[in-house]
């Protein structure tokens, strides 16, 4: 059973254990908007950085969280270890 109809009209809440970036709290956001739900708030454990923040008040959405810390995201040509020459492995 489906429990996207369900959710047309309903008040929803969205709780992530750590928004960074807030790619996965746009996709659920944009998948609630789609089953015509209605988002009151963004939650999480932590929030890193700044982004989130910004998101939530673009959607009028109080975002509460346990902690906040910086975030340590640069674009390549900014980063300190690309301009060191430094390998990347994912391993």
């Amino acid at each position: 059973m489906s429990l996207r109809p369900k959710l047309l009209g309903q008040r929803i809440a969205v709780v992530d254990d750590v928004i960074n970036a807030g790619s996965a709290v746009r996709a659920t956001l944009a998948d609630l908007d789609a089953c015509g739900a209605v988002p009151v708030a963004l939650g999480a454990l932590l929030v890193l950085g700044s982004a989130a923040a910004t998101f939530a008040a673009g959607r009028s959405l109080p975002l509460v969280s346990l902690a906040t810390m910086p975030n340590a995201l640069w674009a390549p040509e900014e980063c300190p270890l690309c301009a060191q020459g430094a390998a990347f492995s994912a391993t």
